[in-house]
Formats: structure tokens, sequence, C-alpha cells
């Protein structure tokens, strides 16, 4: 229970720092997220309109202080405020959608990683001292120790952009509607093949 309480604490304040730094690093550089976006419209946005943007993502003429209570009392909620990237939709939305996507792509892999790895490994015993027992594990040894994201840049560099065999973005082709359809199945898998093997490859010699 102590252990379980330690790594809890752990986390509350790990996130608690995430959380203060998220507030403060805009905050202290200089311009903000409103300005920005309203220097992107080019005029075509009326200057109280600049206003109502700094409402919305939270920089207001309040103490400092106060609109990080605010903050972090909205944050308690699950209120994230709206993404700027995504504008006007809200972060919590963002990070939903992204996070069914990865969830299913983790999954996937993770299916893969295991049934790939047990069935070397039985091949493996059953042969011992063939090929496959000399020649996997320093080769599965070798995959694993490349970092995620550099394996995936090379493979999607490779596979993507030079060869042509794959997307490189997004998770369905955006012409179709979503939808538990053959075509929009279609396009989900042949996006997720190629980041699905490259998490495959960096993990099944685990």
């Amino acid at each position: 229970m102590r252990y379980l309480l330690r790594h809890l604490g752990l986390y509350a304040i790990a996130a608690w720092a995430s959380l203060t730094l998220n507030f403060f690093i805009p905050r202290l550089m200089p311009g903000d997220p409103a300005t920005a976006m309203f220097s992107r419209f080019r005029g075509r946005l009326k200057p109280e309109a600049l206003e109502a943007l700094r409402e919305a993502f939270g920089f207001t003429h309040a103490p400092l202080w106060k609109q990080y209570l605010q903050y972090l009392g909205h944050a308690l909620q699950g209120d994230l405020g709206i993404s700027i990237g995504y504008y006007p939709a809200t972060v919590g939305s963002v990070i939903g959608q992204a996070l069914v996507w990865t969830l299913f792509l983790s999954g996937i892999a993770v299916v893969l990683s295991f049934l790939l790895g047990t069935l070397l490994g039985l091949a493996a015993a059953w042969k011992r001292g063939g090929w496959l027992d000399g020649i996997g594990p320093p080769v599965l040894t070798l995959l694993g120790a490349f970092p995620y994201f550099w394996l995936a840049m090379a493979v999607l560099f490779l596979f993507g952009f030079q060869l042509g065999w794959f997307p490189l973005r997004h998770a369905y082709d955006d012409a179709l509607p979503a939808g538990f359809n053959g075509p929009f199945v279609l396009s989900t898998l042949e996006h997720v093949i190629l980041p699905a093997a490259t998490v495959v490859a960096a993990t099944v010699g685990g």
C-alpha cells in the first residue's frame, strides 16, 4: 500500500509540474496565442475579436495568481481549454480523438508483437542451435536498441516517401466518411500497417 501511495504521489507531483509549466511558459514568452491567431487572419477579424480570443485562451487581465488558480480549477474539472492548433475545438476533444487511434494502434501492435515473439521463441526452442536460434536474438536485440522515433522516421521515409507503398499521414483517407464499411476499414488498415510494423519490430525482441 505504501508503495502504491508513493507512486501515486509522484504521479500527482509530475502532473502538477506539467500543468504549471504549461501555464507559465506561454505567459513568459513574448506575445500570446490569441495575437498569433489574430495575425493569421490578416485584417479579416475586428480588433475587439482579439480580446475575445484572449479570454477564450485564458489570457485575461486578472492577476497572474488568480489566472493560475482558475486554470488549475478548470484542469481538475477536466476542462483543458480551447485548442490553439485546432481552434475552436477543445483540447479534451482533440486528445480524445487521438487517444482512440492511439489505443487502436497500440492494441494491434501488442497483439502482433506477442504472437510473433511467441512463435519465434517456439521455433528457436524447437530447433536449438539452428539458424533462427543463432541469428534471431542478435537481430531482434539490434532492432530493439533503436529508438522508436528514429526507426519510425526511417521506415516512413523509405516505404512511405521513397517507395510510396504506404500513406504518410492521418489514420484514414480524408475523402472517406468515417463508418464501419469496407472502404473505410481497408483505408484504416492501410494506414495502420506501417506504424504497427514499426512498433512490432522495436518490441518483438522483448
